[in-house]
């Protein structure tokens, strides 16, 4: 699995997920702020690493390049974990702005997506970005709220979240 997101991240006082899958005895598939560390953290099947603010700058507009164990931010690569080899498999969703942990949904991402690409061994699966509410500049239809427009499905994905979707136009 590879996923690459165009964010910014805010600086906050508690774990915050731009992306996550976490499941207990199987592994993480994550990036997200770390309050213990004032970091950013990566994580792959049972590996995490810390990545210092210095190469994961917060409040600063970033592209997250996940591609299994290897995370790259703006390019440069910033964390190669270990995997013993073993294969990552997780039955869980991917989430986006949040992480699924076990069976609840939580840590809510404070800050902005701008548009995110999923591939699954190198085949693009989804290619979402912003849309505001009642824009048609990717369908006829109006985007029914603030939401994702993935440009490989034709359609919108909407945010199931609790916390509001976060939108900016450029």
């Amino acid at each position: 699995m590879r996923i690459v997101v165009d964010c910014i991240l805010y600086t906050t006082s508690v774990d915050r997920v731009v992306f996550g899958i976490r499941e207990t005895g199987i592994g993480t598939f994550a990036f997200h702020s770390f309050n213990t560390t004032n970091n950013a953290r990566t994580d792959y099947a049972s590996g995490t690493q810390n990545i210092s603010r210095i190469n994961a700058p917060f409040d600063t507009r970033m592209i997250v390049d996940k591609d299994k164990q290897f995370t790259r931010i703006d390019g440069n690569l910033v964390s190669t974990l270990s995997t013993n080899n073993t294969p990552f498999v997780n039955t869980q969703s991917l989430f986006l702005g949040a992480w699924r942990d076990g069976g609840g949904i939580g840590r809510y991402l404070m800050g902005i997506i701008y548009s995110c690409q999923i591939y699954n061994n190198d085949v693009l699966v989804r290619d979402f970005i912003t849309v505001p509410q009642n824009s048609t500049a990717y369908n006829m239809i109006p985007a029914p709220s603030h939401c994702m427009w993935d440009k490989v499905s034709g359609q919108y994905f909407l945010n199931l979240g609790t916390e509001m979707l976060g939108i900016t136009e450029e």
